[in-house]
């Protein structure tokens, strides 16, 4: 790591570019006298150590437990003493430290400029290429940070769009990198630096998938006159009951935070089958007649068929089974009165429990055309009352428990 004073002597070693797998054109370190010897056998544990590091990679979805588990094996396997990631800052053209091991608290929110004239880090980041330091204090590009730290490794950390930051390894003993050892901390940061691509790739993915299927929602919504605040309602009610059912012995064992989070987004699905119902019925400013309100029930067949069609074709994806799920059985009724299919108690979805609780509550309390609102307390009781008949009755239970909490949101989030 760098600070502001500089320590004068030979230059430090530059390591060619590598590609893409950071390892050819090391210089040889190996041949100076003080650098230690190579050990085969030590290499290649090390070296399995990095595949079985690069099998739990994988499936990391957290930019900071990817840097702990990569700054564990740097310490535990590889054995440097010190080590940090930082990360390209463009806005700020800085190097920021977002992990370390080694150096204490007093480093965080350290920083790199990327204008200043020296530093190894700096170099590395902007020539894109590892840089080797074997006698740091003799090194004109080193900027001191630690008066016992005596050679140091940066290697660049590199995305599809070139290098996102930088791995800072570094020992207390000089000459600490032979060739091997570059080779091994080479490995482990390309490991990390394809870990955080996949990892950006994904969130893209997800982004992608939640703007699109709320795109839907929000399609056919807007046709039947309901304002956007409805589908943003719907999805933090959803996410409220959901939370506190995570927190009910009947249900913790299987609402966990995946859970949780996939119904919030997955209730934006309820009425998708809107859009197929014809104008005449959906836009009618008036009650509806029986042979009309047959037509609109059609609705959640519609959106249900269509998007279990959706998971039949392109493979069971569970926010999408789930908004099949919800589409479907949203209006169904814990007695078995509801429609499309009649279904009862835990036969229905427990997804549909939840959002039937939080679309009706929404209905409630909402103005349309064809109705006015009523207040929060009123809908409250409506509910409750419904418990057993048209709800599930722990759902609500739950929901007068969080009642409160949904009236805030719907403060928050008026049409």
């Amino acid at each position: 790591m760098q600070d502001n004073d500089t320590a004068q002597g030979a230059p430090c070693a530059v390591i060619s570019e590598l590609e893409p797998v950071p390892v050819a054109g090391v210089v040889p370190v190996a041949q100076t006298a003080a650098a230690p010897p190579a050990h085969g056998e030590d290499f290649t544990a090390k070296l399995a150590a990095m595949q079985q590091l690069n099998a739990r990679l994988i499936f990391m979805r957290d930019e900071q437990t990817i840097f702990e588990e990569v700054m564990t094996a740097a310490q535990s396997v590889l054995g440097y003493d010190i080590c940090a990631v930082f990360l390209h800052d463009p806005a700020a053209r800085a190097l920021r430290l977002r992990a370390w091991r080694g150096y204490d608290d007093r480093v965080r929110g350290f920083s790199i400029p990327l204008e200043r004239e020296i530093g190894l880090c700096r170099l590395a980041f902007t020539e894109d290429r590892p840089v080797y330091s074997p006698d740091v204090m003799a090194d004109p590009n080193y900027c001191m940070a630690d008066p016992e730290l005596c050679s140091e490794l940066i290697i660049p950390i590199r995305s599809r769009r070139g290098p996102i930051g930088v791995f800072d390894f570094g020992s207390r003993a000089l000459y600490a990198f032979a060739d091997e050892d570059i080779r091994l901390c080479c490995t482990l940061v390309d490991h990390m630096a394809i870990s955080l691509e996949n990892l950006r790739l994904f969130d893209e993915l997800a982004s992608t998938r939640d703007a699109i299927i709320l795109g839907m929602a929000r399609l056919a919504e807007s046709r039947d006159g309901a304002m956007g605040g409805h589908l943003d309602r719907i999805c933090a009610y959803s996410r409220i009951l959901t939370e506190a059912l995570s927190r009910q012995g009947t249900h913790a064992r299987f609402v966990d935070e995946e859970y949780v989070e996939t119904i919030t987004r997955s209730a934006a699905l309820h009425d998708i089958g809107k859009v197929g119902i014809p104008d005449e019925v959906l836009l009618k400013p008036g009650h509806l007649t029986p042979g009309e309100y047959e037509i609109m029930k059609t609705h959640a067949g519609i959106g249900g068929a269509t998007l279990e069609e959706m998971v039949n074709r392109h493979g069971s994806f569970f926010m999408l089974k789930m908004g099949a799920d919800i589409a479907w059985a949203h209006h169904e009724r814990w007695d078995g009165s509801g429609y499309p299919r009649g279904l009862a108690a835990e036969a229905i979805p427990l997804s549909a429990r939840i959002v039937a609780v939080c679309d009706v509550y929404d209905a409630l309390t909402s103005q349309r055309i064809y109705k006015a609102a009523i207040p929060h307390d009123r809908a409250r009781d409506l509910i409750l009352a419904g418990a057993g008949q048209h709800f599930d009755p722990t759902v609500a239970r739950v929901f007068t428990e969080q009642a409160g909490e949904f009236q805030r949101v719907r403060s928050r989030l008026r049409d």
